[in-house]
């Protein structure tokens, strides 16, 4: 099987893509409660843990000294002509700083998205003791493990998840776990991409009924994402892989078109619906960005 930084930029392009049916748009749920029972039955069924940023009291009111840098942040890694971003109450701020990380390419906040399912839920629901901004959930909904981390400090969150989520030792069991069938179709799904992208190097023209079978196998996993992602993730050393080199940005752009990839969007965490949401580009509307980058979040009814 091939195995190799390749694997890490196709993990971040099928990341883009992602279209997994974590919620179901035609019938979305109407509370926080209906939400969080929806996410343990998807735990239960993909095998994988949840991670539930906690609620902080509906009457607190947003830390002023994080609205700021919280606002600017924002609007970096937003595009188009978005709306002033309105942080009055520290659950404004915490929707603000799920969305940052939901917007964020980097490959091991990607892979961390992929590996989990992502809740927003009140203390009561997930256990979280008083100061605890993340839970850790097992596949069956038990309380692994709170932490007590800056949510805008994407690298603290890493950090603080790596052992349980992103360590070698917490993924490889995972990875043997993966559906048959599924794990075949992440295997083939290499193989063929490999193929690709040795064809692109030597000048040759696309194979047409292997790029078929790449476009039918994308489909079949990223329909199952969550439970297929143990078997997309590589390592650098003990971790979930980096930044790709700058080899594989180029092997990436070699391999195929992807530009149509960028018109799928990433499930919205349980307890959550789009709530702004913008045009990237309202003077041509070509090249849509992925919603988390052009939208903001609110919360669903409790």
């Amino acid at each position: 099987m091939y195995r190799g930084p390749l694997t890490r930029s196709c993990l971040l392009a099928i990341a883009v893509a992602a279209a997994v049916g974590a919620q179901d748009p035609a019938a979305p749920p109407a509370s926080l409660a209906e939400a969080y029972e929806r996410a343990l039955a998807a735990m239960k069924t993909d095998k994988a843990p949840g991670l539930v940023f906690v609620l902080p009291p509906a009457d607190r009111k947003a830390d002023a000294g994080k609205v700021p840098e919280l606002v600017t942040a924002f609007a970096k890694v937003q595009w188009g002509q978005r709306p002033a971003l309105e942080l009055k109450t520290a659950r404004d701020v915490l929707l603000a700083q799920v969305q940052l990380l939901r917007a964020r390419r980097d490959p091991v906040t990607v892979a961390l998205r992929l590996l989990t399912v992502s809740i927003v839920a009140e203390p009561e629901q997930c256990g979280a003791e008083p100061g605890e901004t993340m839970v850790l959930l097992s596949p069956t909904g038990k309380r692994l493990q709170g932490f007590d981390v800056d949510l805008g400090d994407a690298e603290a969150v890493i950090d603080a998840l790596t052992p349980k989520v992103l360590a070698r030792s917490a993924v490889e069991p995972r990875r043997a776990n993966v559906e048959p069938k599924l794990a075949k179709a992440v295997a083939r799904y290499r193989e063929l991409w490999a193929a690709a992208v040795a064809r692109r190097r030597s000048g040759a023209d696309p194979d047409q009924e292997e790029t078929m079978e790449l476009n039918t196998l994308f489909e079949r996993f990223t329909a199952r994402l969550t439970a297929a992602a143990p078997a997309l993730v590589e390592f650098d050393a003990d971790r979930v892989s980096g930044e790709p080199s700058p080899d594989d940005q180029a092997t990436l752009a070699a391999a195929a078109d992807t530009s149509w990839l960028l018109r799928r969007d990433e499930p919205l965490p349980y307890g959550t619906a789009t709530d702004k949401q913008w045009d990237n580009c309202p003077g041509c509307g070509m090249m849509a960005a992925p919603l988390a980058a052009r939208s903001t979040l609110k919360l669903l009814a409790k």
